[in-house]
Formats: C-alpha cells, structure tokens, sequence
C-alpha cells in the first residue's frame, strides 16, 4: 500500500475525526501527525482552541502512531499540559511512540501553532487489542 493510500484509508475510516476537522497528514515509523483548520466552532468562549478538541488531537496522532508499530490498539490512558492559548488558523499535533511494549505503547505529544509555537504536550499510553482494524491491515 503507497503512502497515499494509507493516509486515505486512516482519513476515511473515522467519523469522529471528519466531523472535528482532524485529517492525518503523515504516518510512519511510529511517529503521526494530525493536523486541523480552526473554525468558529473549534474555539473556546476566550478565542483560543478549546481544549477538548486539542487532546482529540493528540489522542488521534498518538494512537496512529502506536498502531503503525504495533497494530490495533485503544487508548489506555492520556496526560496533557495546555502550554499556551492555541491560536492562530491551523494546529499540527505530532504524536512519536516512546516505548513499544508487548501490549503497552507509550506515545509522547506534541501540538504546535500556525506560528510552529508549542501550545501543548502530553503523553498517551495504548493497549494493543491484537484485532484487526477493516480495511486498514
């Protein structure tokens, strides 16, 4: 399967991501990056990115780059700090695996601004469920 292949099948088998705007720019060797347009509705009542779309995003690159090296997985458990306001038009969260356990990945986090400023980070750990995902394997 090419790259564009892939990141079409990871782009198209989520609803919850299409309808929050996130779209998965890159995926490889444990490493995924996710990225979104900031509209009226992705802001908090202060302007800023609101939070429960920026840990969306890191839940989403992190457990793309978790399954990428270890296969089917569920989010386990997940840690963010908000650094600053995420302004700006558009947000990137890298998601890069740290430690691949036999069942347990630990993935850290990291979400940038247009200006590339880090706004957030975080780590996430995944439970590899050893199942197949349709149309992705």
């Amino acid at each position: 399967m090419t790259d564009t292949e892939k990141l079409k099948k990871l782009n198209n088998r989520s609803e919850f991501n299409k309808y929050n705007g996130i779209v998965v720019t890159q995926a490889d060797g444990g490493t995924a990056v996710v990225e979104t347009v900031l509209c009226p509705n992705s802001m908090n009542p202060w302007g800023s990115a609101h939070g429960g779309l920026i840990f969306a995003m890191c839940d989403v690159a992190a457990g793309v780059a978790a399954s990428d090296v270890g296969g089917p997985c569920v989010t386990q458990s997940g840690n963010i700090y908000f650094l600053r306001p995420a302004a700006g038009t558009k947000l990137r969260a890298v998601g890069t695996v740290i430690k691949r356990g036999k069942t347990v990945s630990v993935v850290e986090t990291k979400v940038f601004s247009d200006a590339d400023e880090l706004v957030s980070a975080g780590q996430f750990e995944y439970f590899h469920t050893g199942k197949k995902i349709k149309d992705l394997d």
